[in-house]
């Protein structure tokens, strides 16, 4: 996945995923009414970086994530992910590292990002309400020369690893 945000990344920012392998963006809207769904909104033409800038979303909420830290305990009733002024609160002050544990909030459904495996071996993306192991992501880096601890920046080019399913 692609991170896109402003230098550096921090929790509570809220960013857009590119995945380079399906060549779109992690995305979810209705009809779907349970916006449990996890799509790929493509990129026309992935080399030209004016894509990756600026796509043409719809609506650019069913693809918008926020950074939260590990360890955040939101009510999701009462909790609006573009209402807050993070960077002012302390739980949300803290830039990306890679090495971090982070959880993904997607905009539009107020549900975290989520992985299953599925019996065929391959592991399948999902919006969920649930607040636990498959929600919660470490952030890697894919490049060499990138460490653990450096702070993520914008359009870097990470491995969101799923704690529940190693390797996922």
């Amino acid at each position: 996945s692609r991170v896109m945000a402003t230098s550096p990344v921090f929790e509570g920012d809220t960013i857009i995923l590119y995945c380079s392998e399906a060549k779109g963006f992690v995305f979810s809207q209705p009809p779907c009414s349970s916006y449990s769904h996890i799509t790929i909104f493509p990129v026309p033409a992935p080399q030209s970086s004016a894509y990756l800038k600026d796509p043409a979303f719809p609506n650019i909420h069913f693809a918008s994530f926020q950074v939260l830290p590990e360890n955040s305990n939101i009510d999701l009733e009462c909790y609006s992910p573009l209402g807050l002024p993070v960077r002012n609160q302390k739980t949300f002050s803290r830039s990306l590292v890679y090495g971090r544990k982070i959880k993904l909030l997607h905009v539009a459904s107020k549900k975290y990002l989520s992985i299953r495996p599925l019996e065929t071996g391959n592991p399948i993306a999902y919006l969920s309400e649930k607040d636990d192991d498959s929600s919660l992501f470490r952030i890697l880096p894919i490049r060499i020369g990138k460490l653990r601890g450096e702070d993520v920046h914008s359009e870097d080019t990470v491995k969101l690893e799923c704690v529940a399913e190693k390797g996922h």
